[in-house]
C-alpha cells in the first residue's frame, strides 16, 4: 500500500545554510586521502616531478622578479651584449685573481699607501719650494696639481646615489646565489642538481693537478668565451649534444632494465629460500 509523503518543514536560524560542510580531514576528497574516480578508486600517484612542483620552491614574486634581473645582467655581461662592460669586468676578474693568488692583501694596500704618499711627499714640497723661489711674496703660492683629490674628499667623493645602486646590486647578487645554492642542495631539480654535482666533482679534481690560480684563471676566461662561441655555433652544438644525451639514456636504460632484472632474480631467490625454510 503506497503512503503519502508527509512534508517536513525544518526551522532554519537566519544567515545559516543547508550545504553541507566540508568533509572532515581523512574522508573521500579532504585532504587526509586522495580523491576517487568515478568507480570509487583512488586515483594513481603523480610522478616525482609532478609530486615535487607541489612542495614548491619558498620563492615569491618579488624574489622571482629579482633573480630574473640579476640573471639578466649576468648574462649580458657573459654574451658581450655591451663589450666595454664585459672587457672589464673580465680584466677586473683576471687581474684581481693574479693579485690575490701573489700577494698579500696587507702588502698590496700598504705598498700603495706608501708609494702614493711618498711620491705626493716629495712632489708637494718640491712644488712648492719652486714655487717660493720663482713667484713674487705678495702672489703667493698656488696649490699643486696633486692635491686635487684632497678638495674632492672634502665635497663627499662618495656618492650615496651609487653606493645604494652598487650595493642593492651586491645584496641581490648574493640572495639570489644563495637562493640558486640552496635550489641545488634541495634537489628542487634533479637534473640540474646532477649536473652541479658533476661539476664540483670535476672542479675538486682539477684542483689536485693544477694550481689554484690557473684553474681560477681557467674558468673566468672560459665563463666569458664559451657562451658567444656556443650562441655563434648554437645549431651545430645542441645537435651534438642531443646525440650525446640519447647515447647516454639509452645507455642508462639498459642499466635500468638489468638492474631492475637483477632486483627480480634476488627477490625470487629470497622467496624460495623462505618457502624452504618454512
Amino acid at each position: 500500500m503506497a503512503t503519502d509523503s508527509i512534508p517536513v518543514s525544518v526551522p532554519v536560524a537566519p544567515g545559516a545554510s543547508l550545504t553541507p560542510p566540508p568533509a572532515a580531514p581523512g574522508e573521500n576528497g579532504a585532504i587526509g586521502l586522495p580523491p576517487t574516480t568515478g568507480s570509487g578508486t583512488t586515483s594513481p600517484k603523480g610522478s616525482p616531478a609532478s609530486e615535487r612542483k607541489k612542495w614548491g620552491n619558498g620563492k615569491g614574486d618579488a624574489a622571482d622578479h629579482k633573480a630574473a634581473q640579476v640573471a639578466n645582467q649576468i648574462r649580458s655581461l657573459l654574451l658581450w651584449t655591451n663589450p666595454i662592460a664585459s672587457a672589464a669586468t673580465l680584466v677586473s676578474l683576471l687581474t684581481t685573481i693574479y693579485i690575490f693568488t701573489h700577494y698579500s692583501p696587507i702588502r698590496i694596500i700598504t705598498l700603495i699607501l706608501s708609494v702614493a704618499i711618498a711620491v705626493n711627499f716629495a712632489i708637494v714640497n718640491l712644488w712648492v719650494v719652486t714655487a717660493l723661489m720663482f713667484t713674487p711674496a705678495n702672489d703667493g703660492v698656488k696649490k699643486p696639481p696633486t692635491m686635487w683629490f684632497l678638495d674632492r674628499a672634502n665635497r663627499n667623493i662618495v656618492s650615496h646615489n651609487a653606493v645604494h645602486q652598487y650595493t642593492d646590486l651586491i645584496v641581490d647578487l648574493v640572495n639570489v646565489s644563495f637562493g640558486w645554492l640552496a635550489s641545488i642542495l634541495a634537489i628542487d631539480n634533479n637534473s640540474v642538481s646532477f649536473e652541479v654535482l658533476i661539476g664540483t666533482l670535476a672542479v675538486y679534481w682539477l684542483s689536485g693537478v693544477m694550481s689554484g690560480m690557473t684553474l681560477l684563471t681557467t674558468l673566468t676566461i672560459l665563463a666569458f668565451v664559451a657562451p658567444p662561441v656556443y650562441m655563434a655555433n648554437k645549431g651545430l652544438i645542441d645537435k651534438e649534444v642531443g646525440q650525446a644525451q640519447r647515447i647516454a639514456s639509452t645507455q642508462l636504460a639498459g642499466v635500468q632494465v638489468k638492474l631492475h632484472g637483477l632486483i627480480d632474480q634476488f627477490k625470487a631467490k629470497t622467496k624460495g629460500v623462505a618457502k624452504k625454510a618454512q
